[in-house]
């Protein structure tokens, strides 16, 4: 299991919010940052790796 951060933003692309999550693939990471209830933009992060840009829930990069 790799350990991510889910960093939630404003509309001005701040971080407003940060989420620890575990996951043993990038692509369960972003699952479960999708999962997240509120969101509306959000970051997903390995290390030093920008793993997703997520906006509105459909996943940009």
């Amino acid at each position: 299991m790799s350990e991510y951060r889910v960093y939630c933003l404003d509309q001005q692309g701040k971080s407003v919010e940060v989420q620890e999550i575990a996951a043993s693939t990038d692509e369960e990471a972003i699952r479960q940052a999708r999962a997240l209830k509120g969101l509306r933009q959000c970051e997903v992060w390995r290390g030093h790796n920008l793993v997703a840009k997520i906006t509105d829930f459909s996943l940009v990069s």
